[in-house]
């Protein structure tokens, strides 16, 4: 975790960043391709299949379906 903090420090983003915990890091540990986007929700549930590669017209449709 310190290690982590550390490259966010010194990076300078400024955008929210996560460290992998419980069902997360579970996942985490099996993602193989890159980028793979992951929604969830605002308790930190799955709310749709993990979406890999980076198509934001796809992401837009899986953002449009979960906002219905």
């Amino acid at each position: 975790y310190a290690a982590a903090q550390k490259i966010v420090a010194d990076s300078g983003v400024k955008f929210t960043n996560i460290v992998a915990a419980g069902e997360l890091a579970e996942f985490m540990n099996k993602v193989r391709m890159f980028p793979t986007t992951l929604f969830v929700d605002s308790n930190g549930k799955f709310v749709h299949d993990p979406f890999v590669g980076a198509d934001v017209g796809g992401y837009k449709d899986v953002i449009k379906s979960l906002t219905k």
